[in-house]
């Protein structure tokens, strides 16, 4: 079971058993994340309290429901979420789970026949579950304004879909998973300092996930510290100064070796 304390390493220690290259262990997010959290020059990391002229009817979303965002791409999507999804509704009788269309109608429609028979076994209709097309870069973001929580994905965390929600001040619930590419939403909450929001497994999740969408003032609160604590994962130098450093050592060995 993962700890809900902090790590020393983003990426754990047993990763280095299953590689056979020298790993470097990060101890923090890696990659430059710039705050234009869009394209087209229109940046909206700076206004998680500037709502858009949209509404949930835009989207065909219920307006007096709490909405359970989990964005990820079908392909991420291990069966073991489903249960974890149908419990976190289970405990939000007004909870409605959004979802996102996969690449093909296929792959959605295969989400949907293993996660509803799921959902019926936990008291929850499918109607519930609303599924969107693909969306427009705006329109995505304008979704994660309109949203109440972001659900994170066991086994392959959010990385671009957590940096959206954090940008557009969405509260975002997760774990820590075994390896790096289940930590990457649980690296970013602690780096904003909201490790209150990282669970320390299923039992937990469930319980932070639902009784936060029937929080509307904590999840006020979560979206004001998230802007205060902007600048932890935004627009910070450290990563290209590290890459840069490693490059040039690099070099030097290279050119050591030469000679």
């Amino acid at each position: 079971m993962p700890s809900k304390s902090r790590p020393d390493t983003l990426d754990p220690m047993t990763s280095s058993e299953k590689i056979m290259q020298t790993l470097r262990m990060p101890r923090d997010l890696v990659t430059f994340l710039k705050s234009e959290a869009t394209r087209g020059g229109r940046d909206f990391t700076g206004h998680v309290n500037r709502w858009l002229q949209g509404v949930r009817s835009d989207f065909g979303l219920p307006e007096a429901r709490t909405l359970y965002l989990f964005p990820h791409a079908v392909f991420k999507i291990r069966p073991e979420n489903d249960r974890v999804l149908a419990r976190v509704l289970a405990g939000d009788p007004q909870g409605v789970l959004v979802l996102c269309a996969g690449e093909t109608e296929r792959m959605t429609r295969g989400l949907l026949d293993r996660l509803l028979p799921i959902l019926r076994t936990h008291g929850v209709g499918a109607d519930r579950v609303k599924v969107l097309p693909p969306l427009a870069r705006a329109a995505y973001l304008e979704l994660n304004q309109l949203c109440d929580v972001m659900l994170d994905a066991m086994h392959w965390s959010g990385g671009n879909t957590t940096l959206d929600a954090i940008a557009a001040g969405l509260p975002v619930v997760t774990r820590w998973g075994r390896f790096m590419r289940g930590r990457q939403s649980a690296g970013m909450l602690a780096a904003l300092e909201l490790d209150e929001w990282i669970a320390a497994d299923e039992e937990e999740f469930v319980t932070l996930a639902a009784a936060l969408g029937q929080d509307p003032a904590r999840r006020r609160a979560i979206s004001t510290r998230m802007q205060g604590a902007r600048q932890r994962l935004f627009d910070r130098p450290e990563p290209v100064a590290a890459l840069a450093d490693w490059l040039e050592k690099l070099s030097g060995s290279s050119a050591s070796g030469v000679a």
